[in-house]
């Protein structure tokens, strides 16, 4: 079952008065005075935020953000109401007071600087990031969130927080995938083309600079285009330069290459290899699946043989467009004229059609909702009373969930039809009836959110409920954090296990189904969708609830605010503690 949390943005730092006697009564010894040689080298130190007299417009930040540093940030700003400037030099700390304080930051309109020699990492990172000027001359990293024994529900909501942050403040959504990207032990140190490509320092007078604008003055277009060749060229395409060894799809650093490609791409627009490179790069993100198909397809017209073959196997798999026979084999043909050795050697897999037959006698295949595709493609495989090939893998959720009777000897292939026209025809007639107020506008999102309904609940009579709850923060534009979207993004049509919990490793993994990172909806369906989904996907509840917790007895606690919802969860621990006793 889903934990479906969100966090607001934190306690509310306090300001004016009441925060410096809070500061100056709870927590004594906050507030230092240091005096040096006189009133001439005199400084003031505010818990790890330090103000010299000779520079009172720029307040430093030095060593570990623990608990009490939004109560000295509070102090410093009190004493120092006309300081513009925030110096960072902190390995991080605390990443929720790091982030109450960067929310201060973007608030009191501050400007951020990483002062050369010194290094901003971790939770840090969030407060440089809130300026509204920018200048990392030092060491800016990130690493994935990590929590406390591994607790997956405080992970959601520290997520949470962080991906509506970097909303607020419009940083570039690489950043999030390269933060999820690298392992808590680790830590990625932006370099000088991803502080240019990604926007990171920003000026007052241009703003966040556009992509690439400053790195094509200073390098040279031949580096450019080198950098985007050494990262992203595929190890199988003959007309990559010289030198070049080539990098296996799944082998891509992808926030990296994005960068490196859209910069090298700006840089000389009429290199097709480059679109082909851009294209693999944003095949390898995994999120932008529009833009992939028009970057290939783009350089597939203009005759880039590598190109052609990997639009004709988007095809063929539909992946980011719906699966054509026609049109993978005519991409595959275009490549092999042009000599491509991968697009000959992929053009027998192509399935062939199969003729039908039936004898007497029935083949049940039972209730089939919540699950995959592939999961019900497996079991009508693996079931000897049909015979004759699987077709083609079907778009998810287009398969009847309900009443799978079959002719005992019936081919696979009019089994699998027979669901899915079965299916087309129980969405089109309960998307006719549907409420007239639902945000969700396309049959394809109506199925996707059928879908979510679907894998949240196995109680019937909740499913008008969860509805209710993801309409409600559609319409309030807040993330829909469900967990099977996560692990439907991890282990896609195979289904996600169902003898083990999610972890806080899946919870930060990338993808465009993790609803935790991405708004909206997911891109489709995750699993076939029953009756009673569609129907609850049509017909929500009228309630005001925003959030839901497993109870622990199979059902689940609902809660339209934050506070009665963190108190079903704390049921919710209690009642998994007791029962692990």
């Amino acid at each position: 079952m889903a934990t479906i949390g969100h966090r607001s943005a934190g306690i509310r730092i306090m300001s004016g008065r009441f925060a410096l006697f809070a500061a100056l009564s709870a927590v004594p010894l906050l507030l230092v005075f240091a005096s040096v040689d006189g009133a001439s080298a005199r400084s003031q130190s505010f818990g790890p935020f330090r103000v010299d007299d000779a520079r009172p417009d720029i307040v430093r930040l030095e060593g570990i953000i623990d608990n009490r540093a939004g109560l000295a940030y509070d102090s410093v700003r009190w004493s120092f109401p006309h300081a513009r400037t925030l110096e960072l030099a902190s390995p991080g700390g605390n990443l929720i007071i790091a982030l109450q304080i960067a929310q201060a930051v973007y608030r009191d309109g501050l400007a951020t600087r990483i002062p050369a020699g010194d290094q901003c990492l971790s939770a840090c990172a969030f407060i440089f990031l809130a300026g509204h000027e920018r200048e990392a001359s030092g060491k800016l990293g990130v690493h994935r969130v990590a929590s406390a024994a591994g607790d997956v529900i405080a992970a959601q909501l520290i997520l949470g927080d962080i991906a509506e942050f970097l909303d607020r403040i419009q940083a570039s959504p690489q950043i999030l995938r390269i933060l999820l990207s690298t392992p808590f032990e680790s830590m990625h140190v932006f370099d000088a083309d991803e502080i240019v490509s990604l926007g990171i320092n920003r000026s007052a007078t241009t703003g966040s600079p556009a992509i690439g604008e400053k790195t094509v003055k200073t390098e040279s277009v031949a580096a450019l285009v080198r950098r985007c060749d050494e990262l992203v060229a595929s190890d199988l395409d003959d007309r990559r330069p010289d030198g070049i060894a080539g990098v296996p799809l799944e082998s891509i650093e992808a926030a990296k290459a994005v960068a490196a490609c859209e910069v090298a791409v700006k840089a000389q627009p009429g290199e097709v290899r480059l679109g082909f490179e851009l294209a693999r790069s944003l095949q390898a993100d995994g999120s932008r699946e529009e833009e992939t198909l028009v970057q290939y397809r783009e350089a597939a017209e203009l005759g880039y043989p590598a190109a052609q073959t990997a639009l004709g196997l988007l095809y063929a798999t539909g992946r980011g467009v719906a699966r054509d026979t026609a049109a993978a084999e005519t991409w595959f043909n275009k490549a092999a004229e042009q000599g491509s050795a991968e697009a000959r050697q992929v053009l027998h897999d192509l399935t062939e059609p199969t003729k039908t037959k039936e004898v007497e006698g029935r083949v049940l295949l039972g209730t089939l909702g919540g699950r995959t595709v592939q999961e019900v493609y497996d079991l009508v495989g693996a079931n000897g009373d049909l015979s004759g090939p699987l077709p083609e893998l079907v778009p998810e959720g287009t398969l009847q969930a309900a009443n799978n009777q079959y002719a005992k000897g019936a081919t696979r292939s009019d089994v699998i039809q027979s669901m899915r026209r079965a299916q087309d025809e129980l969405v089109a007639r309960i998307w006719r009836t549907r409420d007239p107020d639902l945000p969700v506008t396309s049959v394809n999102e109506f199925m996707t959110l059928a879908s979510m309904i679907e894998r949240e609940t196995a109680v019937p009579s909740e499913r008008p409920r969860v509805a209710a709850v993801f309409m409600n923060r559609l319409r309030k534009g807040m993330r829909l954090q469900s967990d099977p979207t996560v692990l439907y993004g991890i282990r896609g049509g195979k289904g996600a296990s169902e003898d083990r919990p999610m972890t806080v490793s899946d919870l930060a993994s990338y993808s465009p189904y993790n609803t935790y990172i991405i708004k909206g909806l997911p891109p489709g369906p995750i699993a076939n969708p029953s009756g009673g989904s569609l129907e609850a996907a049509a017909h929500p509840a009228r309630t005001d609830d925003l959030y839901f917790v497993s109870d622990g007895k199979g059902g689940h606690a609902f809660a339209s605010n934050l506070s009665d919802h963190a108190q079903n969860v704390r049921l919710f621990r209690q009642s998994t503690a007791n029962s692990s006793q």
